[in-house]
């Protein structure tokens, strides 16, 4: 089997959820056939590769940001790219991740188009009211997310919401899974009064979770505890770090984010927005560390994952100030509740289940194309 991947994600790039995904979902289609991978993603400089390197791979950048009409010009030159490289060969399967990228493959080919919709509908930003041309601008996006759902192949669907709110006729669900760390593997000892969230924050939900967080909450803990300090580790764009002091500290990408679980009293999830499911909820339980995730970030996984057994989930100000205090004032019993929140996640979402539901899929859709 050939298979064309698109991916936003720099091959290797575990700094972010999609990142996380995109390196699980590339495992499990080369468990399948032979994996071809576009990865494209947006920057300030337009760039194509005309070849591809030893490990299968061409890369695309193009300028995302404004409206000009070069940034015009250079989406234009994308599409064309991709429509290239979809030509070069009959791939068996075409696995587009996010909408954003499968509307990069021309209509003609969609009948092999496989969606893995981790963006299917997304949500304003939390916190205060959506302007009218926001909700114009998402419920465009989202209009144009059913479209693309009812016409390609197949669609791997990861929140369950999601997929009963649209019940898709071709589709499935594909939960977020994590690479799970090994369970003897040495430890450092939890800091007192360290709290850390993990994520991209070039992302907007992720920079709009981080600043309600340290606007409405950090300011309540660091009065009613000592030493609570903040640590945010993920690629953020420059000069971001400026909006925050005091408490918080911006640390940008590590190379042994394990290690910074470790050593972390708390890890907080307070995204407000967004689309999918958030895997930094999955991530922080696999390495057994106490959470406090939003409502937001935990639906999708209400299923396996359950308030006050697993993890705690908090939805006003309020909820989250007394969440990340119970958590603080009484380690040993936050303890207990992140091994049994490592427990069920190591039982859910273990990488194996992907690869399991992957092959099914692609199996299926190619002896279907072959009955033709």
């Amino acid at each position: 089997m050939t298979i064309l991947f698109l991916t936003p994600a720099e091959i290797g790039d575990r700094s972010f959820g999609g990142g996380l995904r995109a390196q699980a979902l590339r495992t499990a289609l080369a468990q399948v056939g032979e994996v071809h991978t576009l990865v494209i993603h947006g920057a300030y400089e337009s760039h194509l590769d005309a070849t591809w390197s030893e490990a299968k791979i061409k890369r695309a950048t193009f300028n995302r940001f404004g409206a000009s009409l070069d940034t015009l010009r250079q989406r234009i030159d994308l599409k064309a790219w991709v429509a290239a490289v979809v030509r070069e060969r009959p791939w068996d399967i075409i696995v587009a991740s996010f909408v954003g990228l499968a509307v990069l493959v021309p209509l003609r080919d969609w009948d092999r188009l496989v969606l893995d919709a981790d963006d299917l509908v997304k949500k304003p930003a939390g916190g205060v009211p959506a302007s009218p041309l926001t909700r114009v601008r998402v419920g465009l996006r989202n209009a144009i997310a059913r479209f693309v759902l009812v016409r390609v192949r197949h669609a791997w669907i990861v929140n369950p919401a999601d997929f009963e709110r649209l019940k898709p006729d071709r589709a499935s669900l594909l939960s977020n899974v994590v690479a799970l760390p090994a369970p003897d593997r040495p430890r450092r000892a939890a800091v007192a009064g360290r709290i850390l969230m993990v994520g991209f924050f070039e992302h907007p939900p992720n920079a709009e979770g981080l600043g309600w967080f340290v606007e409405n909450v950090l300011p309540a803990l660091v009065a009613r505890f000592a030493d609570v300090e903040l640590h945010a580790i993920g690629k953020h764009a420059e000069g971001f770090e400026r909006r925050f002091a005091g408490q918080v500290r911006m640390r940008g990408f590590v190379t042994d984010l394990a290690a910074e679980y470790d050593e972390a009293s708390l890890v907080v999830a307070p995204i407000l927005s967004g689309s999918g499911t958030q895997i930094k909820v999955l991530d922080a339980l696999a390495h057994g560390r106490p959470l406090v995730a939003s409502t937001f970030a935990h639906a999708g996984f209400g299923h396996d994952l359950h308030d006050e057994e697993h993890l705690l989930v908090a939805g006003d100000e309020t909820q989250w100030i007394d969440c990340c205090s119970r958590v603080l004032a009484d380690p040993e019993s936050a303890a207990a509740m992140a091994r049994r929140g490592s427990t069920a996640v190591h039982a859910a979402y273990g990488t194996t289940r992907m690869e399991a539901a992957v092959r099914q899929t692609l199996m299926a859709l190619t002896s279907e194309r072959a009955a033709v």
